[in-house]
């Protein structure tokens, strides 16, 4: 698998996590969504540059 794959792999499992996270009413965003969602962007500017 390319780098590319393998950047592309994990941001698909944590935007699965986010939006399960924001699906499930009840509960509010925490700590560990916000840093998933910083991590996304990072991801998403590694793939763009790549």
């Amino acid at each position: 698998m390319t780098l590319k794959g393998k950047l592309a792999h994990k941001l698909h499992q944590l935007q699965k996590r986010v939006s399960r996270d924001f699906k499930n009413e009840g509960h509010n965003p925490d700590l560990k969504t916000s840093m998933r969602i910083s991590r996304i962007k990072e991801l998403k500017k590694e793939i763009n540059k790549s």
